[in-house]
Order: C-alpha cells, then sequence, then structure tokens
C-alpha cells in the first residue's frame, strides 16, 4: 500500500468508524494500531476486542474494493460476509451499516445471516 493509499484509508476508517489506524512494525512482526476517539493511545487491534479485529478486516476490504480500481488496481469482484454485525456494540453495528451504504463500488456483497434490525438500519 502506498502512502497515498495508507492515508486515504485511514482517512476514510476514521470518517466511517471512528477508528484511528496506523500499521506498525517492531522487527519481523507487523501490527495494525487502532483507537477510537475516546482513547487516548492507540492499541493493538489483537488486543482491542472482538469486535474491532472482526469489523475492521470487512472495513478494509469493502474500501480496498471501491478505492483499489481508483489507485490502478483491480477490485474484487464479489465479497461474502456472514453475520457483519456480530460481536459489535450497537453503534458499531450503524456505523458498519454506513460503510456498507457508502461504499458505492463495482463489486458485489453478499451478506448472510444477518440480523434484521441491521437490515433495517441499512
Amino acid at each position: 500500500m502506498s502512502a497515498i493509499e495508507l492515508q486515504n484509508f485511514q482517512d476514510w476508517s476514521k470518517q466511517y468508524l471512528d477508528l484511528d489506524v496506523a500499521p506498525l512494525k517492531e522487527g519481523a512482526q507487523l501490527m495494525v494500531m487502532a483507537k477510537v476517539s475516546r482513547d487516548t493511545a492507540m492499541s493493538n487491534v489483537a488486543d482491542m476486542g472482538f469486535g474491532i479485529s472482526q469489523v475492521l478486516p470487512i472495513a478494509a476490504q469493502l474500501w480496498a474494493s471501491k478505492n483499489l480500481f481508483e489507485f490502478g488496481g483491480h477490485p474484487s469482484s464479489f465479497i461474502v460476509i456472514e453475520q457483519p454485525e456480530l460481536h459489535l456494540h450497537p453503534e458499531y453495528q450503524a456505523r458498519l451499516g454506513d460503510v456498507f451504504s457508502g461504499s458505492s463500488s463495482p463489486t458485489a456483497v453478499s451478506m448472510g445471516d444477518i440480523d434484521e434490525k441491521f437490515i433495517l438500519d441499512l
């Protein structure tokens, strides 16, 4: 990922998820660090809680499917997601709904086993 793509993803994740995200490399280990606005310090996503660690890869894939074409890449043509709202705080369920509704791209997204409230919020 180029510096421009990283900045674009960081701006996007802040807008849709209220999440500051940054990579951190320590030796051979690469970590994804993040913080929500109410936190003061970045934390390893693996240590943040199940919801964030589950939603960030979904959000990253949706961002990539929308933006890779703009950066000269080839987006995925189809994404399948099961229970995207599982383990999320209701506030982040709504934010994830915003991600889906704000991610217009040529990629088809199929969601399975979804909570009725989540669908109605879309």
